[in-house]
């Protein structure tokens, strides 16, 4: 009875230090984040190209997918709300988020698994292109475009071209590195999917015609795309000299 006392305090002991190492480490990345964007700013078209999303990514494969997205949200959000960009600060929170979440979910998974799924991946790919080809064809037949089959095809498409490219990455990268890059490139897509989305909204409640709205939605994320390779090269790269260090400070990672 006594040892089951003593290991349950041990227990809540080392629950309470994870908690607080999760905690001290949101702050420091937060808090990177947010510097990140304010020391580097360089406008391209409406937006501009920075490190913060570096940042998010490098939290995500350190410490976890709802850490480092907590992190991006906070430091991020904080960035916006404090120098003039109140307006975004929501869209910001919530694509920050998800960048982070999105990507230590998806390097987790991939992790555990013995084998990369290189074939399930070539198979998820060519049905997605075959997919795209089809709605695209139905269109051109007489159906007319719409805002959901334009979605579909841009989806279907971005989703198959993906599936192969990890493919390939996964048989040429070792497992750790493949999974780092996958885990890097599903957050960052997701963040250029939602920032792509957001411009078609505005603008579409600005008043403008569904294909203006789609071509500005389109052509407004050059920078977006910049930060994209940016933040998985860049981040994967952090990633890989600190996974050692941050293991022994943050041990069940």
């Amino acid at each position: 009875m006594r040892n089951q006392e003593v290991s349950t305090i041990e227990q809540e002991k080392s629950k309470n230090t994870i908690r607080l190492l999760d905690a001290v480490m949101i702050a420091l990345f937060a808090a990177l984040a947010y510097v990140a964007v304010w020391v580097l700013r360089i406008p391209v078209g409406p937006m501009f190209v920075h490190l913060g999303n570096l940042t998010v990514v490098t939290a995500a494969l350190l410490l976890g997918g709802w850490q480092g997205g907590l992190a991006g949200a906070i430091g991020m959000g904080l960035f916006d709300l404090m120098n003039g960009y109140a307006s975004t600060a929501p869209k910001t929170i919530i694509l920050k988020f998800m960048i982070g979440f999105i990507t230590g979910l998806v390097y987790a998974a991939l992790r555990r698994r013995k084998k990369f799924p290189t074939i399930p991946l070539v198979a998820l790919g060519i049905v997605a292109l075959v997919a795209a080809g089809c709605i695209t064809t139905y269109v051109l037949t007489g159906a007319g475009f719409s805002f959901l089959t334009a979605l579909m095809v841009i989806l279907s498409a971005v989703i198959g071209l993906l599936c192969l490219l990890f493919a390939f990455l996964g048989a040429r990268m070792n497992h750790k590195l493949a999974a780092a890059v996958v885990g890097a490139s599903c957050g960052m897509v997701f963040n250029l999917l939602g920032e792509a989305a957001y411009e078609f909204v505005s603008q579409l409640l600005l008043g403008s015609a569904f294909g203006t709205a789609v071509t500005m939605a389109v052509t407004s994320q050059a920078s977006t795309l910049i930060n994209v390779l940016i933040s998985v090269i860049g981040g994967v790269a952090l990633f890989l000299p600190l996974e050692k260090p941050f293991s022994k400070i943050v041990p069940r990672r």
